[in-house]
Parts: C-alpha cells; sequence; structure tokens
C-alpha cells in the first residue's frame, strides 16, 4: 500500500513538473510574440487622454479619438507621459520617443524607451 502511494506522488510531482515547464514555454513564446508586435507597431501622435482599467493594469491611450493599448511602451511611458505630450515608433524600431512642448511651443525630447 505504502508502495502505490509514493508511486503515486512520483507521478503526480512528474506532472506537475511538466505542467510548469509547458507553462514556461508557453508564457516565453507570448512575450516574444508580443515584442515583435510591438515593434512592427507605428506611433506617430499626440496622446490627449490616459486611463488604467481595472481590470487592466496596463495604461490605455487616446489618440485621435481612439483608445490604444500601446503594448509594452505603455508600462514604460506611464510613469511620466502625460496628456498633451507626443510619442513617436517607427515600424520595426524598439525605440519610442516622447515628445513635450516646451516654452516655445515646439516639441522638445522628453525621453527616449527601448523595449
Amino acid at each position: 500500500m505504502v508502495k502505490f502511494i509514493k508511486v503515486g506522488i512520483r507521478i503526480g510531482v512528474v506532472i506537475l513538473v511538466l505542467i510548469m515547464i509547458y507553462g514556461g514555454i508557453t508564457l516565453a513564446i507570448e512575450m516574444v510574440q508580443s515584442k515583435n508586435e510591438d515593434i512592427n507597431s507605428e506611433y506617430f501622435s499626440v496622446i490627449d487622454d490616459i486611463k488604467v482599467s481595472e481590470n487592466r493594469a496596463t495604461p490605455s491611450f487616446l489618440i485621435n479619438d481612439e483608445w490604444r493599448y500601446l503594448g509594452g511602451y505603455g508600462r514604460l511611458i506611464i510613469p511620466f507621459v502625460q496628456p498633451g505630450d507626443s510619442v513617436a515608433k517607427a515600424q520595426g524600431q524598439d525605440k519610442m520617443v516622447v515628445y513635450r512642448k516646451g516654452k516655445l511651443g515646439r516639441y522638445e525630447v522628453l525621453k527616449e524607451v527601448d523595449l
């Protein structure tokens, strides 16, 4: 009887380890795909408003009358970006530049963010 319990525990541990490995691989694949989507996106717009929804801990940005999720960049720029700032990101690049209007009314580089 004890032998069956030990075998059952070993099988359970093996199954648990396999599930954890599968989960880790799946998460890594999704992260790579998400980063590729972020890199292939393109933004050249002024941010009109910002909101962070309760069920999604990532910010959305009102750009050209459309709420947009900026992927990993949104999480990186939320500490300092504000409505009226401009974001620029060329397709295929992993760098986003945030601009803010200066005293003379011209946009100046506020921060460059790498994904």
